[in-house]
């Protein structure tokens, strides 16, 4: 099934959870919302699954050669995000303390579900703090041989005669603001992404089509 059609029965599913929450205050009917409502979104709009046509060019792509011979890389290559500002680090320094002090404030005054209001606070002061921290560790590289790339929760490596498809989009937000660009790598059982703004990413997003003799295709 593709992943559009799952993030859209997610949205219905978040939708009617909205409408049946019950009288009192539910930690897990919240979270229950919440994650039908993120991850539906995200396959909805893409950032996360394979689409029919993808998995369809994929599997096309596994059998046939590369539309033109590979440039090989000559040099190990090493592409990074850009440093934070001070104003990034200060905004994500206050919001985590703004979410850890609004939860033991919860948790000492009080009472039996504000305290469980301050418990689930410490979640979005836990996640700010690791996408902080694993955001701006995020590396890809890239060599002869193939790329590998570190990403939020592990690091994953493609030979580039393993990469048949290459994916390029870019991300709106409601109101139709360019949110930025993701750029996707795929193999058969694995997927590669980046983002525009790495830097340097256009020479890399140049290096990669080069290496694989592949097209990026929106």
């Amino acid at each position: 099934m593709s992943s559009r059609p799952v993030g859209a029965l997610l949205l219905v599913a978040g939708f009617v959870l909205l409408l049946c929450s019950p009288d009192e205050f539910s930690v897990l009917h919240l979270f229950g919302f919440l994650f039908c409502v993120v991850f539906g979104l995200m396959l909805v709009t893409g950032l996360l699954g394979r689409n029919a046509r993808l998995r369809q060019q994929i599997t096309t792509a596994a059998t046939t050669a590369p539309p033109r011979p590979p440039i090989a890389i000559t040099q190990l290559r090493e592409f990074r995000y850009p440093r934070p500002r001070l104003g990034t680090k200060l905004l994500f320094t206050l919001l985590t303390l703004l979410f850890c002090g609004l939860a033991v404030f919860a948790a000492v005054v009080g009472k039996d579900e504000t305290r469980l209001v301050g418990f689930a606070l410490f979640a979005p002061a836990v996640l700010l703090w690791l996408y902080y921290r694993a955001h701006y560790r995020q590396t890809v590289t890239i060599d002869a041989t193939g790329i590998r790339s570190r990403g939020y929760f592990r690091t994953v490596s493609m030979r580039w005669n393993e990469v048949l498809a290459l994916q390029a989009f870019s991300v709106h937000t409601a109101n139709g603001v360019d949110a930025g660009t993701v750029l996707r790598l795929h193999a058969l059982d694995r997927t590669i992404q980046y983002f525009g703004s790495l830097v340097q990413a256009e020479e890399l997003t140049q290096l990669v089509a080069n290496a694989t003799g592949r097209d990026w295709a929106s």
